[in-house]
């Protein structure tokens, strides 16, 4: 059952309507004035002129508990959207550092502030918002994040393509991937209830790093693995249960290099795959690593009809499928092997271990299925830009307007009528007279236009809104750059080492010439 009316607000519902009628005479002309009308129709003349002015009622007008007007709060919620979009989303703390902004410029001469709980009571309102923890997100990807950039490559891709004649099943994705031997994955465990937060899980914890070589191909091949461990000789037995076609290699840090690159390319990636060639030409999309672009390797990619093409850097995460598709499955398979280990009782993972857990870990990662649709997500095969440019959720723009002076002259009265208005306050001064026109003249402008002019100044409501937010942008991007300049003018003279400093010694010592801290 809805919920009654009080008598006063049914009163006023009436008078409201009576209100109408008295518009609708004066403006059919029937009657002339506001007070003849107020009389006939037996309503406040002074409410009946403030309707005719545009004023609401109070049933109509936003709650008095609002500090911000509805086209106020939308302009707030776009600035928000904007700066989100834009990999700079705001805290509770700026929240309310904004909406204080935007009262100070209303040309109040005593400008009020928002409550402490304003920005939470805010977000509720506006279903569109909502709070969550941030993570760091690197800017370097950022930038990549370009959708020009991500065009081109794709565009880069598919020229390529139609030069060579290469088909699906020959486009191939490698790289590397690190991993901690004795480092177990994060996974859920049944705990006593009395215990809160995480519970720890005893892990052999051994960091000793070893690299692996992957190759996959968009049919759904996975080429064997080359598995690089740090290590200056060969065990024997690493070879005792080797699984068939699997490349083992060393380094001094267990990291790939130049030669090993070089050694891949021609022991491993071209004997794997010259016989499941279908066409001329193999298509190998590389990540732009320093080992990936030697001259060695590029002679030899000649020599065997192979194309290397190089992803736009700090892209990976969005165009290779290795990094999409199987990399983090198989880091999350690998990792819970080695906590099922510990279990056992097994404190050390040592290359052996690795050896035994790594298979099963690669067998839940490279299924068929997984690596097609790798290739599939990041828009290779098919050749889909949108499967990528539908990911991109950052814009790393520059404020599209100029920061302008304003004018510092009077806001008296006069100056008001003539000049432009800068603060909601003069605008919507200027619309009550506006309005004041527009009544004496109803007969003979039409509804369309009414609503036009309505549209006209909600938007230059918003217009100032977004002014007044894009100046104080543009102020904290110059402090920034300000800092920075001030930064890279600092001196760059290095002094001796002679223990604990408070101040310079010597302003003219220099010890080495310039550079960093030696």
């Amino acid at each position: 059952m809805p919920p009654k009316r009080s008598q006063k607000a049914q009163k006023s519902i009436e008078q409201e309507g009576r209100i109408s009628l008295a518009i609708k005479a004066i403006q059919n002309g029937r009657i002339t004035t506001i007070a003849a009308a107020a009389r006939s129709f037996d309503v406040p003349r002074t409410t009946l002129a403030d309707r005719m002015k545009g004023i609401p009622n109070l049933y109509e007008a936003r709650g008095t508990g609002h500090k911000f007007t509805q086209l106020e709060e939308e302009s707030i919620q776009d600035w928000l959207i904007s700066m989100d979009q834009r990999g700079a989303a705001l805290t509770i703390a700026m929240l309310r550092d904004m909406a204080n902004l935007l009262l100070e410029h209303r040309g109040d001469n005593a400008p009020q502030t928002v409550g402490k709980n304003w920005p939470t009571q805010y977000i509720k309102r506006h279903p569109e918002l909502t709070t969550r923890f941030s993570r760091k997100y690197d800017y370097k990807r950022a930038l990549m994040e370009d959708p020009n950039t991500i065009i081109e490559w794709f565009n880069l891709v598919e020229k390529t393509i139609a030069q060579y004649g290469i088909t699906s099943d020959d486009i191939y994705n490698f790289d590397e991937s690190g991993f901690a031997m004795g480092i177990s994955a994060t996974t859920k465990v049944i705990t006593q209830s009395f215990y809160t937060g995480r519970r720890g899980v005893l892990q052999p914890g051994n960091r000793e790093w070893v690299t692996v070589i992957e190759s996959i191909c968009a049919s759904g091949r996975a080429l064997p693995p080359y598995v690089i461990f740090k290590g200056k000789h060969f065990m024997v037995r690493w070879f005792d249960d080797l699984p068939k076609h699997w490349a083992l290699n060393v380094s001094p840090n267990g990291w790939t290099s130049n030669e090993i690159g070089v050694d891949w390319l021609q022991k491993h990636f071209i004997p794997h795959t010259i016989s499941q060639t279908k066409g001329k030409h193999r298509l190998l999309v590389l990540d732009g690593h320093d080992s990936h672009l030697t001259a060695t390797f590029d002679k030899i990619c000649q020599e065997n009809n192979i194309i290397p093409i190089c992803m736009p850097p700090h892209a990976s995460h969005l165009l290779q499928p290795l990094d999409v598709g199987c990399f983090a499955v198989l880091k999350r398979s690998y990792g819970t092997r080695v906590a099922e280990y510990t279990r056992l009782g097994i404190d050390s993972i040592e290359k052996d271990d690795f050896l035994d857990i790594f298979p099963a870990a690669r067998d839940d990662s490279f299924k068929e299925f997984i690596v097609q649709n790798a290739f599939a997500a990041t828009g290779l095969v098919p050749l889909d830009p949108d499967r990528v440019l539908s990911k991109l959720n950052i814009r790393l723009q520059s404020p599209p307007l100029q920061e302008r002076p304003v004018s510092q002259g009077s806001t008296s009265g006069s100056n008001i009528s003539t000049g432009i208005p800068r603060t909601t306050k003069q605008l919507e001064k200027r619309k009550s007279r506006l309005n004041s026109g527009l009544s004496s003249a109803a007969d003979k402008i039409s509804s369309p236009t009414k609503r036009d002019l309505q549209q006209f100044y909600d938007m230059s409501v918003k217009l100032v809104h977004e002014h007044i937010l894009m100046r104080d942008e543009i102020k904290r991007l110059r402090e920034g750059n300000r800092k920075q300049t001030k930064k890279r003018e600092r001196s760059k003279k290095r002094m001796p080492n002679i223990g604990s400093l408070t101040e310079v010694l010597d302003p003219t010592t220099n010890v080495g010439g310039e550079g960093g801290v030696g």
